[in-house]
């Protein structure tokens, strides 16, 4: 069973990134707050951070199996601090956060062992997921946002989520 990260280790993980460099720590904000892959992250240019309205959108292309889409940033603190850095970015041909995916994995790698949990740059789409489907999203909408191309490869993902089944048993009279 794939896991998401826990309440404590989500966290955890959000104190480790809000100490690193700006464009790291957006870039992980970025990936938990939309779900996206460490390369899509990587691979972005400033012109694929967009603002919509007051919702910051980010344009994925060349992506994994042809899954180009444009996605919100869910998470306000995530779409806050990433459209902040995208606004004070010197706009070039670099990619946006001027960090490699190895460089980000290097950063995973990192807090895996100074907090000794198991992470990996992966566990934030697995994260995500499992969050949507803790609130209610269709599935459909989660698979529209991670781009996958079946609903079984979504339900995969999702079944991370901490089931809460109280609300659906009933009470008898004993």
């Amino acid at each position: 069973r794939i896991r998401r990260l826990n309440d404590e280790e989500l966290r955890i993980f959000k104190a480790y990134i809000d100490t690193l460099q700006p464009n790291a720590r957006a870039a992980f904000r970025l990936m938990l707050g939309s779900g996206c892959r460490v390369a899509e992250a990587a691979n972005l240019r400033p012109d694929d951070i967009i603002l919509r309205g007051k919702t910051v959108y980010i344009d994925i292309k060349n992506a994994k199996w042809g899954s180009d889409r444009c996605i919100p940033i869910i998470d306000k603190t995530a779409a806050e601090i990433v459209w902040k850095y995208r606004a004070e970015l010197e706009v070039d041909s670099r990619p946006a956060f001027r960090l490699s995916k190895r460089t980000l994995q290097g950063y995973a790698t990192d807090f895996a062992q100074k907090t000794g949990i198991a992470f990996r740059c992966h566990l934030l789409r697995h994260t995500f997921a499992a969050l949507l489907s803790e609130k209610g999203t269709p599935l459909t909408t989660i698979q529209f946002l991670l781009g996958h191309k079946s609903l079984g490869m979504t339900a995969h993902y999702a079944q991370s989520a901490l089931v809460d089944v109280t609300d659906i048993t009933p009470e008898i009279s004993l």
